[in-house]
């Protein structure tokens, strides 16, 4: 059964040739395995293209640089979470492994969180036209916009110690000559899933303080849960497609809190149209009903044990037709060690 490609969401004005390796249909960058090979190795090779892709965007050094940098974070997100997958397998070597991948994103965070400010005024915009005063909401862009310029201009000045961690990340994954047996990729996939239900029930009693790791948490299962789509595309794409719903809205409930700081740090305020609530009271209003929606979508997505979870993706992939190798073409254990009890997901 070929691998599927990814499907990211689509950008918006990347049009420089870079944004060619994202597209549908190219082998080179599937974000899924390859289930008639050894998942170790198709994991390895999985984790050196999106590497490789995130290098190639970032050396493009386009005027639209806040997409080309927004495609090459998704990529290292990407390579992270496979990372993840391989932990149990990888043990010492992990953390060499990742280290260059997070500092390397975070050293891209900034011009990133600019951009999603932007984004999250024009979707307030669509969704409540009256919202702004013009003269406010112009006045707001144009602030926002120089504010992402600047954001820019300091992205740009980190480009080369970025491409240098992703070039030490490369080194590092080419060299693992390691093998990830059953057990080993079934408790990395047991483990983010854990760690995603674990995160809800932490968020659920302060969101301050834990919402935006659950989101982080729910989007790397999301993407683990991508690599396993061809086992049983119908099955497990219904799963992706509701893990990526709940990280959509996690992630419009970001993009909302970032812009609630920006307004709070604003020195003249922003006024809304006459007889509306101020604009803070409704991003607040906003923000609620976002995380609402999430944490009835997240009592679904993670109600399930994360042993039975895997068990059940392990049978799965030992059903699916033509697996003449890797975990499908070998007993499949159960990632849990003996004694050891199931915690509850939710």
């Amino acid at each position: 059964m070929p691998a599927l490609a990814a499907q990211p969401r689509r950008s918006r004005g990347l049009h420089h040739p870079g944004a060619v390796i994202f597209r549908r249909g190219n082998r080179s960058l599937d974000f899924a395995l390859d289930i008639r090979q050894p998942a170790g190795q198709e994991l390895q090779r999985l984790a050196l293209a999106q590497i490789d892709a995130a290098q190639a965007l970032l050396n493009l050094r386009t005027p639209a640089m806040h997409d080309a940098i927004h495609e090459a974070r998704r990529a290292m997100r990407r390579a992270r979470a496979i990372l993840q997958m391989l932990r149990p397998a990888l043990g010492e070597h992990y953390e060499p492994l990742a280290k260059p991948l997070r500092d390397a994103g975070a050293a891209l965070s900034a011009l990133r969180d600019a951009q999603a400010v932007i984004e999250a005024v024009e979707q307030l915009a669509k969704r409540q036209p009256p919202l702004f005063a013009e003269n406010a909401r112009a006045a707001l862009m144009s602030r926002l916009r120089r504010r992402r310029s600047t954001a820019c201009r300091q992205q740009f000045e980190a480009l080369d110690r970025v491409d240098a961690l992703l070039a030490a990340a490369r080194t590092a994954v080419a060299a693992w000559t390691g093998d990830a047996s059953d057990a080993d990729i079934l408790q990395g996939l047991r483990r983010g899933y854990a760690r995603a239900a674990r995160a809800l029930r932490r968020a659920r009693r302060d969101p301050a303080a834990h919402l935006h790791r659950w989101r982080q948490r729910v989007r790397e299962h999301r993407l683990q849960l991508e690599l396993l789509h061809p086992v049983w595309p119908e099955v497990i794409g219904a799963q992706v497609g509701e893990a990526r719903r709940l990280a959509r809205l996690l992630g419009a409930e970001r993009d909302l809190q970032l812009l609630a700081t920006v307004f709070a740090r604003l020195r003249t305020p922003l006024v809304a149209r006459p007889g509306n609530a101020t604009l803070a009271a409704r991003i607040a209003n906003e923000r609620t009903t976002l995380q609402e929606q999430a944490w009835t979508l997240g009592a679904r997505v993670f109600a399930e044990r994360p042993g039975a979870l895997a068990r059940r993706l392990a049978a799965y992939r030992k059903a699916a037709p033509g697996t003449d190798a890797g975990i499908a073409g070998r007993t499949v254990r159960s990632p849990l060690m003996p004694g050891q009890r199931e915690p509850a997901a939710a």
